[in-house]
């Protein structure tokens, strides 16, 4: 059997498949260090918004004052950013100098 099998050939393929391991479950760990980052944010939010996708997001829509609001949460190398669709208004706000608990209520004032 050793005959048909080409040793340097095996060795690249496994070390391959390690480093793909290794690279899901980094990412894995990032996305859900990520995710406990973007939690407080997204608890401020006062409508149903949940964990989007495998990435490090949270999304939901909701009603408030006889608007419909739409909300994005994502983070990666940028840092936590947030998306926020008001009626037909769009803001886009970068959430690392905000506090969890104002920054909707400022975000829907503006």
């Amino acid at each position: 059997m050793s005959q048909y099998i080409d040793e340097p050939y095996l060795s690249g393929v496994l070390a391959g498949i390690v480093i793909s391991v290794a690279a899901f479950w980094i990412v894995a760990l990032a996305n859900m260090l990520w995710r406990s980052a973007l939690r407080p944010y997204a608890e401020a939010i006062p409508f149903a918004i949940e964990e989007a996708g495998f990435g490090a997001s949270f999304a939901g829509e909701g009603e408030i004052d006889g608007r419909r609001v739409k909300v994005r949460l994502t983070a990666g190398f940028g840092g936590p950013k947030a998306r926020v669709w008001v009626g037909e208004a769009r803001h886009s706000v970068d959430l690392n100098d905000r506090e969890p608990e104002g920054w909707f209520s400022e975000v829907l004032a503006s």
